[in-house]
């Protein structure tokens, strides 16, 4: 009842934040020269949230692609890894997996590990197997319907 007597009086918005006084707004304004762009929105938008923490290294090779390294791959760049973390029961050597297909159409992404994948899951958000999977080559190709987020178990080869 607060709450609605204070917007009747001053309008919208949380008057005075009901006392609490810790809280900040802020927010992550960028520019852009071409059309909007909903990927590369949500990757700013990620990037400024949760910003990359990144060391030091040293050492006498000069970095090149042979010596790069990158955990996992997805061949769509319509399609965002949400999140990635080792599966509960660690034990089976797999990662916990969800991706967000940001594209208005149907697609199917290949996601490749850097050892290749011995054994996936469709898993639901709660990270409950639902089913197995099949990898081809190492792989997995999986559907995505527009804008649809999937969970997955992989095991690493």
């Amino acid at each position: 009842m607060r709450l609605q007597a204070e917007r009747r009086i001053r309008g919208l918005g949380i008057y005075n934040q009901l006392g609490q006084t810790d809280f900040q707004y802020r927010f992550a304004l960028t520019t852009h020269a071409k059309a909007f762009d909903p990927v590369e929105a949500m990757k700013f938008s990620l990037s400024h949230q949760n910003p990359l923490v990144a060391g030091m290294i040293t050492g006498d090779r000069k970095a090149n692609k042979r010596n790069s390294f990158s955990l996992l791959k997805i061949d769509d760049p319509g399609v965002l890894l949400w999140s990635v973390k080792p599966a509960e029961d660690i034990s089976s050597n797999a990662l916990i997996t969800r991706l967000w297909n940001f594209r208005d159409k149907q697609v199917q992404p290949e996601i490749a590990l850097y050892k290749g994948i011995k054994s996936a899951w469709a898993a639901s958000h709660i990270e409950t197997i639902e089913s197995a999977l099949v990898p081809q080559k190492g792989k997995l190709i999986s559907s995505f319907n527009p804008h649809q987020i999937r969970t997955f178990q992989i095991a690493i080869r």
